[in-house]
This record gives C-alpha cells, sequence and structure tokens, in this order.
C-alpha cells in the first residue's frame, strides 16, 4: 500500500436509506459540508486488483434543492456524500477535491497534517453530474467543488452536523444505517475498538436520499440529532461584478 502524507482526522459516518428517489439534479448547487463518517482501513478491489486503503466520506446538504420525501415533513433538503480514501497525497481524489475547494493549493506543509473536521459547517459550491450504472439507473456524483463567490447568499444550514469516528462510537453507531455499518464492521479501526453491538437501533435518520454505491459517490442522509452546531455566514449582498472573486478559504 502507498504512503501519502499523513492527516488528523475526526472519523464521521453517514447514514442512508435505500429507496427509489430521484436523483439530485445536475448542475451547480451551493452547498454546505454537514458530516463525515470515517469508515476506517478496509479491503477493497478494483479493476481486479485488491487494495487496502483507509476511507472517510464526507456529506453535503444542498439548502436551495427541497425535495419532498414525506408529506407529513414537507420539503426537505436534499444531500450528497463522496467517499475518499483518507490521504492527502498530491495525486489523491481528496487533495485534489479539497485544492479546487479552497481555491488555493495546500503546500506540502499544510498537507502533511490536515484536519478533515475543519471542513464541518463550511460552504461551497459542487457540480453534480448524472452518470448511467451498469444496471441501467441514473445516479448523481459529485464532480467538481469549489468556493463560493464572494457575496453568494448560502441559506442557513437545516440539517445538524454529524461525525461518526471510533472515538465517540458508542454514542454515535446506533444512528448508522446497516448499509455503511455493515462496511465499517469490515474495518480494521472497528476490530480493534472492542465495540459489541447493540441488539437494535432506533434512529433510522433522515430519509432525504438514495444509497448510492457507484465509484466513490454515495448520498446519504443524516441523522437527527446534531453533534456540532455549524456557524452560519452573515447575509451580504451581491456585487454586481462580472466576475466575482471567490471568497477567502476557510480551511
Amino acid at each position: 500500500m502507498k504512503k501519502g502524507n499523513p492527516i488528523i482526522l475526526m472519523a464521521i459516518i453517514a447514514t442512508n436509506k435505500g429507496g427509489n428517489f430521484e436523483p439530485v439534479p445536475a448542475g451547480m448547487h451551493v452547498a454546505r459540508c454537514i458530516a463525515m463518517y470515517h469508515v476506517g482501513t478496509v479491503k477493497e478491489v478494483y479493476l481486479g486488483e485488491e487494495k487496502i486503503q483507509n476511507k472517510v466520506i464526507l456529506t453535503w446538504e444542498l439548502p436551495n434543492c427541497l425535495h419532498v420525501f414525506d408529506e407529513a415533513k414537507g420539503e426537505e433538503a436534499r444531500v450528497i456524500s463522496k467517499e475518499y480514501t483518507l490521504s492527502m497525497n498530491e495525486k489523491a481524489n481528496l487533495r485534489k477535491d479539497l485544492d479546487s475547494w479552497r481555491g488555493t493549493a495546500f503546500t506540502e506543509e499544510e498537507a502533511k497534517e490536515f484536519d478533515v473536521s475543519q471542513l464541518l459547517g463550511v460552504e461551497c459550491m459542487i457540480q453534480i453530474i448524472h452518470k448511467k450504472t451498469k444496471a441501467g439507473n441514473t445516479n448523481a456524483k459529485v464532480n467538481v467543488i469549489t468556493p463560493t463567490a464572494e457575496g453568494t447568499e448560502v441559506p442557513e444550514q437545516i440539517n445538524p452536523s454529524f461525525e461518526f469516528n471510533y472515538d465517540n462510537i458508542a454514542d454515535t453507531y446506533g444512528k448508522v444505517h446497516e448499509w455503511i455499518a455493515k462496511k465499517i464492521r469490515t474495518s480494521s479501526e472497528f476490530a480493534a475498538s472492542g465495540f459489541v453491538i447493540p441488539a437494535a437501533s432506533d434512529n433510522e435518520g433522515v430519509s432525504n436520499e438514495e444509497e448510492v454505491a457507484e465509484e466513490t459517490q454515495e448520498a446519504i442522509p443524516i441523522p437527527a440529532a446534531p453533534v456540532k452546531p455549524a456557524a452560519t455566514k452573515p447575509a451580504t449582498k451581491k456585487t454586481a461584478a462580472a466576475k466575482p472573486a471567490a471568497a477567502k478559504p476557510k480551511f
């Protein structure tokens, strides 16, 4: 296994209920990171080659993209997620997306130890594309992440921030849906934790997205209990500039 630059992680896990929902619309969306899930170190087979990789999932809320999943609850914000290998190597997808998200490339010194938990509550623009699966289904995929332009109005956070890691596993494992918990249980971190799986869990999270296991993108709803309150960005007036400047990176 290739070794990348180490990063500091407060592991986090997103949840999801499977269902036949319409994919998140393609295009550019205002978004905010609201969840992180540390899956852990797992074995995966890619293009016929077995790899051992440490995985993390980031989840974004799309506050302007609303959908009615339950008539009793009314409109709810869509969410979309992406799974990454937990590496800040310059060739790693996480590093590439964070460079694009910040609008400023990481220096090698900065990349030596990056605290991924800083991303909770951070706004961005996300380009979503649609991709057909081998089964013929249409999945939404996070393609590009960029900073919001200066003056962009981002609605206040709707879903609470959520973090799963092996330090808080006793408090958060019961909020993780089975399809992702199954993957967690295959990790070396889970095996080393000594955690005893509860007989049942009464927390099924927010069912506002379908499960998608297409390459590195997964769409996952967020549990109802908050872990970290996210700071909100004060509203500012939009400028008339033809090419608005990107907001200063927050991480």
